[in-house]
């Protein structure tokens, strides 16, 4: 089965929290993140003309604001995502089947590959890899629960 935008939509709109663990494998080193993302509902858009979405990110008192561009229609099952941080643009190429999203990025000798694997509509898992020429050096593990905001919720 290939999971349709309108779908995926579901799988990615809300209030999430997320623990974050990254190895870094030449350095033998371990790093923790934890982060609140929200991503604005989508259920309102027409998907076939859907060409950005904003999502905001909360990391220590930090907000960062992430722009993503589809060039394509995302109601195909692969296309290209622009990502923009910071006044920058990273291309990404996506597939997704079976409820599992993969993300690629290559900038020259470096190659970044995420799988986002849906649980369910409240649970997610992804895992990213950092290759540079051909050898792993990263590896990250994230997961994400969609929660409800109130003022007694923190990622502390």
């Amino acid at each position: 089965m290939i999971l349709k935008f309108k779908n995926l939509a579901n799988y990615l709109e809300g209030k999430w929290i997320s623990n974050q663990t990254i190895y870094n494998l030449q350095d033998k080193k371990t790093y923790s993140n934890k982060f609140i993302t929200e991503v604005p509902s989508l259920n309102s858009l027409n998907y076939n003309n859907l060409k950005n979405i904003a999502c905001i990110t909360k990391n220590q008192n930090k907000y960062t604001i992430y722009q993503y561009f589809f060039p394509c229609s995302l109601n195909k099952k692969q296309g290209f995502i622009n990502k923009t941080e910071n006044k920058k643009i990273k291309h990404y190429i996506y597939f997704f089947k079976n409820k599992v999203l993969k993300i690629t990025n290559f900038i020259n000798s470096v190659k970044y590959i995420e799988y986002i694997y849906f649980i369910n509509q409240n649970f997610k898992l992804s895992l990213g890899v950092i290759k540079i020429y051909n050898k792993y050096r990263v590896i990250c593990f994230t997961s994400d629960i969609k929660f409800s905001i109130n003022k007694t919720n923190s990622i502390d």
